[in-house]
C-alpha cells in the first residue's frame, strides 16, 4: 500500500502502477485502482504469464518494509523476474535482495523502505535517465546466467544433498 501512496502523486498517467494478485490487500487495491488513474490492479493471474507482464513492464518494484521480518530473510522472486527479463528493479537495501541489486547492478535500492518520497525519487531517476535505464536492463541481462533456474536449482539440490547426510 506503500506504493499505492507513491503513484496517487503522480498527476500524469506517464507513471503507471499495475498490480495484480490476490489476498488481504485485494480490496483496498481495487478501490486505489478505482480512485486513481495511475494504478492498475489486474488481480490474479496465471504462472505462465507473469513473465509476459514482467516483459511488458519497464521497472519493478520489490520494496520490503523494515518491519517485515521475512522481508528481510528472504528474496522476493519479483527479483529473479526482472533478471531473466532484462529489466530493472526497484527494491529494499535490506537483507540479500539489497546485496544482489547492488552487486548486479540491475535496479537501484531504497535506503529507506518506509519512505515513500524515496521510492518516488528512484522511479523518477529510472524514467528521466534513458542511459541509466539501458544500464540497468544491460547487467540484468548480464546476471542471467548467475542467477537464472538451471544455476540456482543446482545450488538447491547440492544444498539438500548435504542435508541428507
Amino acid at each position: 500500500m506503500e506504493i499505492v501512496e507513491v503513484f496517487k502523486k503522480f498527476v500524469d498517467q506517464e507513471h503507471v502502477f499495475l498490480v495484480g494478485g490476490n489476498g488481504i490487500l485485494e480490496g483496498p487495491l481495487k478501490q486505489a485502482a478505482d480512485a486513481c488513474k495511475n494504478i492498475v490492479y489486474i488481480g490474479r493471474i496465471l504462472g505462465r504469464e507473469v513473465p509476459l507482464y514482467t516483459k511488458a513492464s519497464n521497472v519493478l518494484l520489490a520494496i520490503n518494509t523494515k518491519a517485515s521480518k521475512n522481508s528481510n530473510a528472504s528474496i522476493p522472486n519479483k527479483l529473479f523476474e526482472a533478471i531473466a527479463a532484462g529489466r530493472p528493479i526497484i527494491g529494499s537495501a535490506l537483507g540479500a535482495l539489497g546485496r544482489i541489486i547492488k552487486e548486479t547492478g540491475c535496479g537501484i535500492t531504497i535506503a529507506d523502505p518506509d519512505d515513500p518520497a524515496q521510492i518516488k525519487d528512484a522511479i523518477l531517476k529510472i524514467a528521466a535517465d534513458k542511459v541509466l535505464y539501458e544500464q540497468l536492463c544491460a547487467n540484468a541481462v548480464v546476471a542471467q546466467p548467475v542467477y537464472s533456474w538451471e544455476q540456482t536449482s543446482e545450488i538447491l539440490i547440492d544444498l539438500y544433498k548435504k542435508l541428507e547426510k
